[in-house]
């Protein structure tokens, strides 16, 4: 029987950039139902170049179950059309664990910021470059 969903992910757009903010500890339950739900927004880019802004904000981390989900998941986003992904994380420790556990991420234009409008800056720029 599967366990109870824990962690959200909440999704927003803004453009061409999927917002996608991580909150609380992540299950793979909780991790499924979040790619599931990404999954669906990037179709909805029809194929369009797009970027991901990750709001890290309020994760607290996950079970190796969700993080594997999440490996996954950034290899299917790899051969997407995703220009550039933004991860906006205050401790540098989360973002070694995420680095270390979802090894997909370094085939990616990525850069982490401390703030929301310094990522969305460098990911409009990033779309930008590709659109000429």
């Amino acid at each position: 029987m599967p366990d109870r969903p824990h962690g959200d992910i909440l999704l927003t757009t803004q453009g061409n950039i999927l917002i996608a903010q991580y909150i609380g500890m992540f299950n793979l339950d909780g991790m499924q139902l979040g790619v599931q739900a990404m999954q669906s927004a990037i179709a909805r880019f029809d194929g369009e170049p797009f970027a991901m802004l990750i709001d890290d904000l309020q994760v607290e981390g996950g079970t190796p179950e969700a993080y594997e989900a999440l490996e996954i998941f950034n290899q299917w986003l790899n051969s997407q059309n995703m220009v550039a992904k933004a991860t906006v994380i205050t401790s540098k420790v989360k973002l070694k664990i995420i680095d270390s556990l979802v090894a997909s991420r370094k085939k990616q234009n990525h850069q982490a910021f401390t703030t929301m409008s310094d990522a969305i800056s460098w990911l409009t720029e990033q779309l930008n470059q590709t659109n000429g």
